[in-house]
């Protein structure tokens, strides 16, 4: 839970919780549904259940060094459209991959509040991003939301050499904020991966949980709807560093 020690850092999950991600690969999947009618009869959302479950999967691969990033995203495609019983040609994955990421590109955007919520912070506390993907990829995404001139440092799996929800993640991110478990919180949407793993190493943590999950253990940490009740809820524990 959260303490009420001063807060001197805050370590923010980066996908769906600034970086909205689930908007940018909604509109990927409904660029794909244009140019493939077999996926037209399927509704959005089970075509993204689909596919997250499918990318989560050769995403972990990845971070581990298993596979490449573009085998990965082809082997994604390959999964995902045998899934609905619909077999490409190679070229037909390389032309999937490639609508698929144009429309995604197209739409990365800052979650809603995101930019006001770090602005709030900024100067204030420390601000930091433990985050399961890679470096490359998640700076560039920064850039194109705005949002890299807020985050002071970020803790990848390439730094750690594992990801969350392993302890060694978040100990490096201590490490970087330089402050005490007790004096920092960890903001994301995972239940399992953010909430968990920051709890496991005695950091307090809040649930962004925009998508009113129930909770799996009610009253282990606060939950927030949207980043403005986040904002609220950081803003009482600050302490100017």
């Amino acid at each position: 839970m959260l303490t009420k020690n001063p807060l001197k850092a805050v370590f923010f999950d980066f996908d769906d919780t600034l970086f909205d991600h689930s908007r940018a690969s909604l509109a990927g999947l409904a660029a794909l549904q244009t140019q493939y009618p077999a996926l037209l009869e399927i509704e959005l959302p089970l075509l993204f259940k689909v596919h997250i479950d499918i990318l989560e999967k050769f995403h972990i691969q990845v971070l581990r060094k298993k596979i490449s990033l573009d085998m990965a995203r082809t082997e994604r495609f390959i999964e995902f459209f045998q899934h609905f019983n619909v077999n490409l040609s190679l070229f037909d994955v390389d032309n999937a991959k490639a609508i698929y990421r144009e429309a995604y590109q197209a739409n990365r955007y800052a979650m809603e509040g995101a930019v006001e919520l770090l602005q709030a912070l900024q100067g204030r506390c420390k601000i930091g991003l433990i985050t399961n993907n890679l470096a490359s990829e998640q700076i560039a995404v920064q850039q194109i939301c705005d949002l890299n001139h807020f985050i002071e440092f970020m803790v990848t799996p390439e730094d750690a050499g594992v990801e969350k929800p392993a302890p060694g993640i978040f100990t490096n991110a201590l490490e970087q904020a330089g402050f005490a478990a007790a004096e920092c919180c960890m903001v994301g949407d995972s239940w399992n991966r953010d909430i968990l793993g920051a709890v496991s190493c005695q950091i307090p943590a809040l649930w962004f949980n925009r998508s009113a999950i129930p909770c799996p253990s009610p009253g282990l940490v606060p939950q927030c709807a949207n980043l403005g009740e986040v904002k609220e809820y950081l803003l009482k524990r600050l302490v100017t560093v």
